[in-house]
């Protein structure tokens, strides 16, 4: 996997002539740790490649909770990429969109952004049907306490500005 996104990362940046291209691998974020679950030398190789990581379900695995040891186990691996300089991007598919103004989508919203924005990764809550046909804006009040997409205070993240409500293919 190393070559692999070392020659992706290449190929664009070099044959392609985009300097600024940036790798993220989405979830098998383990792939870095040996079979004694640490960071071995070809773990930092691919660290090295990757501008950082999408990983999905981390706190919930569509509207119910994921066990705690599972995300522990996963914002462990996460946060090893966070310690590299890497950008973390979580997507947890808690979106209800057929009860979007209901006490337990908004609490289940709230509680999976409190929990990502901690740990210093960048939310992104989509919708739990996972069908990846429309980007869910969410605007802070009414009980969400959390715009999406948020605006991140990291220089190296650009702003977002929600322009479309709803892409369809």
């Amino acid at each position: 996997m190393y070559n692999f996104i070392r020659k992706i990362r290449s190929y664009a940046r070099t044959t392609r002539g985009k300097k600024s291209f940036l790798v993220f691998p989405q979830n098998a974020a383990d792939i870095i740790l040996d079979d004694n679950n640490g960071l071995d030398s070809l773990g930092r190789k691919y660290l090295s490649v990757c501008n950082g990581i999408g990983q999905e379900d981390v706190w919930y695995k569509e509207k119910k909770p994921q066990p705690k040891q599972e995300s522990e186990r996963l914002t462990r691996i996460l946060d090893i990429y966070k310690e590299n300089g890497k950008l973390i991007l979580s997507i947890d598919y808690i979106w209800d969109a057929k009860n979007w103004n209901s006490a337990s989508n908004k609490n289940r919203f709230n509680d999976y952004y409190r929990k990502a924005c901690t740990k210093g990764y960048v939310p992104y809550a989509a919708n739990s049907t996972r069908d990846l046909d429309d980007l869910v804006i969410v605007k802070k009040g009414n009980g969400f306490k959390y715009d999406q997409p948020v605006l991140n205070s990291m220089e190296t993240f650009p702003k977002v500005t929600p322009c479309i409500s709803k892409i369809k293919n």
